[in-house]
């Protein structure tokens, strides 16, 4: 080999160690929290002093929708509970589901897989849910965020500018600003909203469905939720129509009448961040500490082949300013 071919190699080796070294260092400070940030504590003890005495009333409406299921799409009779400021819930019963995970619920009927993977293996977490609740049936908007601080709407993304972006989920909102709004509206209606444990957010989004997603386990299905491209956000917009969040309730919703628990944004929970679940819980919390929030569902961003139902993120601090959302639960007394 020639001198200067030895030249060229060594260069071209120093500058990829180089270059992944850089990249490694931008990964750590980027994904790996050094402390907790002061917008994911928990807030003070919540004052119920200001709570109206007698909880405002809400209408109720039944109305058919189209629903994606494991059996295809149909149309299924939804009650809606509509509270003061226009927001659906649907009533959500207590019950149970298996802490699954993507890979092994889209194989779990490959029988070449299940052999090798599956058999003679303890079943997955059994996750018990003891109490009934109403979760909103559409990811909260920028117009519903906005009654509560009108000031969001100088820090919506670019793509939701203007008017258009009313119904769009809200985007950028902190785990901490998701809490006071909560508080905000439990203050008006005289009702506890909070936002769901993961374990509730994951019982709603399965909605007693046993496959990979609600509808089934073709994740590569592009019309049934607002997702990233196969190898790039710049796919989206042909493959479902949107290139970043969509209007809530653009797709299907689940079998129990749940709009975007799949897609569109990622939906902040109350735990903090920790790993799948695998011991049999009843209605677990998460850790009482940690460096950073859960979200759950993924987002219009995240690459189809990725999701599945469980699908968590937390280890994301450039998310926080970004695409998160919520969805908000209401206790039943």
């Amino acid at each position: 080999m020639s001198v200067r071919k030895v030249i060229f190699w060594v260069v071209l080796s120093s500058l990829i160690i180089f270059t992944l070294a850089i990249v490694k260092i931008a990964w750590y400070d980027r994904y790996v929290w050094k402390g907790t940030p002061e917008h994911m504590f928990n807030l003070p003890a919540e004052d119920r002093s200001q709570w109206r005495k007698n909880p405002i009333q809400w209408s109720t409406e039944k109305q058919a929708i189209e629903v994606a299921t494991p059996d295809g799409l149909k149309i299924k009779n939804i009650t809606f509970h509509t509270n003061s400021i226009g927001m659906d819930f649907v009533y959500i019963p207590s019950g149970q589901y298996r802490a699954e995970n993507g890979i092994r619920e889209t194989y779990a009927n490959n029988k070449y897989y299940r052999a090798k993977h599956i058999k003679n293996k303890p079943l997955p977490a059994l996750i018990t849910i003891t109490k009934d609740f109403y979760l909103s049936a559409f990811e909260v908007t920028n117009k519903q965020f906005e009654l509560f601080d009108p000031s969001h709407q100088q820090l919506r993304p670019e793509y939701q500018q203007g008017l258009h972006g009313d119904n769009h989920p809200v985007e950028p909102v902190t785990w901490q600003q998701a809490q006071r709004y909560a508080r905000w509206l439990s203050q008006k209606e005289g009702r506890q909203y909070r936002l769901p444990t993961e374990a509730e957010w994951e019982y709603a989004a399965r909605a007693n469905t046993k496959t990979r997603l609600y509808w089934g386990n073709e994740f590569w299905d592009r019309n049934k939720a607002n997702l990233g491209g196969l190898h790039s956000n710049i796919e989206t917009y042909r493959l479902d129509g949107y290139n970043n969040s969509a209007p809530v309730g653009s797709f299907p919703a689940n079998p129990w009448g749940l709009y975007d628990m799949i897609g569109n944004t990622y939906e902040w929970v109350n735990d903090w961040w920790h790993p799948n679940l695998t011991e049999d819980s009843t209605d677990p919390r998460g850790p009482d500490s940690g460096k950073i929030r859960m979200g759950k569902g993924g987002s219009w961003t995240t690459r189809h082949y990725a999701i599945y139902a469980g699908e968590d993120d937390g280890n994301n601090p450039a998310d926080l300013d970004d695409i998160r959302g919520f969805r908000l639960l209401v206790e039943i007394q």
